[in-house]
């Protein structure tokens, strides 16, 4: 046993002579280019490891930031309501209906008749619907010195804050079977002159026979001078 204790006394212990860092993976073979690599790999993880304690830490700047978002967002929603509740509003108080002769800066607006169809037009060039078409009958006069060019898109139809815009084919055939009468289908107006024609939209039988329909007319501003009349 002396023997052996003695044998065993006199073998160098290697393991001594390894510094710490050799030992981590990586680091154990000496090589460049397994030490740099080993080297990012072990920045990765501790990275990480902050970046995860740091939301653990702090979420109630990140709750923060998602309550203001919302808080921008229901601000734009409202602005947009707001925005589109002005546009129906009225320029004057006065509440018009078919008939009535409505001023809108120089032009002057008379809705003479509304109609439900599911066809309009002559045989020949005729348009139907699987819906409905509303067809308005209205009259535009120029009140300006000077001739105005009249767009069926000056008139826009309204069922509460619903809008509609008008159907360019359907008005095309609509106002083909007038019998001479005066179209104002890309027509311009002289002073004092008055262009009758069929604006058409075509909407579903529900939305036809609903008893909020409103025109919105205007000025040809691009909507910054308009009215409203009732359909109903």
């Amino acid at each position: 046993m002396k023997s052996k204790n003695k044998w065993h006394n006199r073998v160098p212990d290697y393991r001594s002579k390894i510094k710490w860092h050799e030992r981590i993976p990586g680091y154990r073979s000496k090589k460049k280019w397994k030490m740099i690599i080993a080297s990012l790999f072990y920045v990765w993880i501790f990275i990480s490891f902050v970046s995860v304690l740091s939301e653990e830490e702090s979420p109630q700047p990140i709750n923060e930031t998602s309550a203001e978002k919302q808080e921008v967002t229901n601000e734009t929603d409202d602005e947009s309501t707001s925005t589109k509740d002005e546009t129906q509003t009225n320029s004057s108080e006065q509440e018009y209906t078919i008939g009535d002769s409505v001023k809108v800066g120089k032009l002057e607006y008379v809705i003479n008749d509304v109609k439900t169809t599911d066809t309009v037009g002559p045989e020949y060039m005729s348009e139907t619907t699987d819906e409905a078409f509303l067809v308005v009958n209205v009259s535009i006069t120029n009140n300006a010195k000077e001739a105005q060019f009249i767009e069926y898109e000056f008139l826009k139809l309204f069922n509460g804050d619903t809008e509609y815009s008008p159907n360019g084919d359907a008005i095309i055939s609509a106002n083909d079977e007038m019998d001479g009468e005066s179209s104002f289908i890309l027509d311009e107006a002289n002073p004092g002159s008055t262009l009758t024609g069929n604006v058409v939209f075509e909407v579903v039988p529900e939305v036809a026979e609903s008893d909020n329909l409103q025109m919105r007319v205007e000025a040809g501003d691009f909507a910054t001078t308009t009215e409203l009349i009732s359909l109903k």
